[in-house]
């Protein structure tokens, strides 16, 4: 979980995280916010938050290796709360990775909440 943040959108944001529940290879880095792949082959990934004001666009994204291009954004969600009125969200999405192929939980626009009903998780599937 990141604990009761308020994050708001950088060139992508990578969004760090406090607890790991479950990391049988030691493959998700707190410091950074990374998942690292031990095992190349497909993964699953799904992403829960709130957005943290409802004041204009606001989008996350679970990018492969940084990269806010094309096949590289796993998911992705937008809410436009300008025109309308949304607090919570999920997104998800499957990819391949090479060993060492990163993925991140990313801001791109606006700021998003995270507290214990939100969450980020990734998952091998073979």
């Amino acid at each position: 979980s990141a604990n009761n943040q308020t994050l708001t959108a950088g060139s992508p944001a990578e969004i760090t995280f406090t607890t790991s529940r479950k990391d049988t290879h030691s493959a998700f880095n707190l410091s950074n916010g990374r998942f690292t792949a031990p095992v190349a082959g497909l993964y699953q990934t799904t992403l829960v938050a709130r957005v943290g004001s409802n004041n204009g666009l606001n989008q996350i994204a679970v990018l492969k290796n940084g990269n806010n291009s094309g096949a590289n954004v796993v998911c992705f969600w937008e809410t436009d709360t300008n025109i309308g009125t949304a607090t919570h969200f999920g997104t998800s999405g499957t990819i391949k990775l090479a060993v060492g192929d990163f993925l991140s939980a990313n801001i791109l626009s606006g700021n998003v909440n995270f507290d214990g009903n939100d969450s980020w998780t990734v998952s091998y599937i073979g």
